[in-house]
């Protein structure tokens, strides 16, 4: 795991993101949130089919996990998918113990 970062998980409009930077300004540094990545990218391809939406969301993801990877994150904020969950939805976690 990136040391020193604190992992923010929960479903859509949990409050992952309030709660995260809160977190981030308290102890002085950023917080990628996953959501900022597909944000731009609706804003900039638009939202599409369902299709497109997770596409979009697997781009995102890999921009989230690219910044994060390159910084001193201290706070990562996401719907992380569990390991062994069936589902697609959410951001992988095995590149957080590398």
């Amino acid at each position: 795991m990136l040391e020193g970062t604190i992992i923010v998980s929960g479903l859509p409009a949990s409050g992952k993101s309030t709660i995260g930077r809160h977190l981030a300004e308290a102890m002085g540094g950023p917080m990628p949130d996953k959501d900022d990545f597909l944000e731009a990218l609706f804003d900039e391809v638009g939202t599409g089919t369902v299709e497109h939406r997770g596409r979009l969301s697997r781009r995102a993801d890999q921009l989230f996990i690219a910044q994060a990877s390159s910084s001193s994150s201290f706070v990562l904020a996401s719907w992380w998918r569990h390991p062994k969950a069936d589902s697609e939805s959410g951001t992988r976690v095995e590149w957080l113990c590398t």
